[in-house]
């Protein structure tokens, strides 16, 4: 899980205010935890407030941002102008934007948003988790970026299958296109849970990240079958994960670590409105 948990605080259902976003990944940065932690996730056009607010943390380098493109002509413009900014002779200073998440419908989106962003951005192209999906990720493996997939949301509807989940996970693995997820990731298994931290918030069944990396690893290893991942994603027992000194497993099945290593270059991260929230669960669990 090193640098697995990108923090999304600014997002439903937490919807931080940039002050107080920043000011949370600012500590989860000098925790214990710092291991897990991956990118700040922002609009790319709230860098300039994410510049006024994370300016008390001057002397902090080390901050890695994720900037969420819509725009993408007049967003990655502010995206290169904030690392300009940002650097000193081509020595970080202080935050700096390393990856560019956006949303893609064509694989002429893609290739033009390719030609557009420097390759020292990792760039993630968010795309459904349905058949549309399949020729969008050929599109991006043609052009060696990553994907992204949304697991969940703020109602019932926006959580996809298992199948659905599955599917994606396999075609990714047979196109060799890393990818990272968001939404609905909160907690390490799949179980029901209230939508929001609203009092009487509705409920939904969640999936489980340690499900989705699981489910993930076996695939990209070559163990797991489209029919195996669901399999996995729709387990809702702790106990039939287990992580041992050289291997992971999920009941009769394993991995070598080495191998679940190897996997992680390929499934790069997930984003959670709360970085307190999956570790907690994880240490209720017994995991950490």
């Amino acid at each position: 899980m090193e640098g697995l948990v990108d923090d999304a605080g600014l997002f439903p259902p937490a919807g931080l205010g940039m002050d107080a976003a920043v000011g949370n990944y600012a500590r989860h940065a000098a925790s214990p935890d710092s291991w897990a932690l991956g990118r700040f996730v922002l609009p790319a056009s709230r860098l300039g407030e994410f510049e006024r607010a994370s300016s008390r943390f001057r002397g902090k380098p080390g901050w890695h941002l994720s900037a969420l493109v819509t725009a993408a002509d007049d967003d990655v413009a502010r995206v290169v102008d904030f690392n300009r900014r940002c650097s000193d002779g081509g020595r970080s200073k202080g935050p700096v934007v390393t990856s560019i998440e956006m949303p893609v419908a064509t694989a002429a989106e893609i290739e033009r948003a390719d030609a557009m962003i420097p390759r020292d951005l990792a760039l993630f192209f968010e795309v459904p988790v349905s058949e549309a999906a399949a020729p969008l990720i050929e599109a991006i493996s043609g052009v060696e970026r990553a994907a992204k997939i949304r697991t969940g949301g703020v109602t019932p509807e926006l959580f996809p299958s298992p199948a659905a989940l599955a599917a994606f996970l396999v075609a990714s693995a047979d196109n060799g296109v890393p990818f990272k997820a968001t939404a609905g990731l909160h907690h390490p298994v799949r179980s029901t849970q209230p939508l929001s931290y609203e009092p009487g918030a509705p409920r939904a069944t969640m999936h489980g990240f340690l499900n989705l990396l699981l489910a993930a690893a076996f695939v990209w290893a070559g163990r797991a079958d489209s029919a195996m991942a669901a399999s996995v994603l729709e387990e809702d027992s702790p106990g039939a994960f287990t992580f041992e000194d050289e291997e992971a497993g999920w009941r009769d099945q394993r991995l070598p670590l080495e191998q679940l290593g190897l996997v992680r270059l390929f499934i790069r991260s997930f984003g959670s409105c709360s970085f307190e929230e999956p570790l907690g669960d994880l240490r209720a669990l017994g995991f950490l």
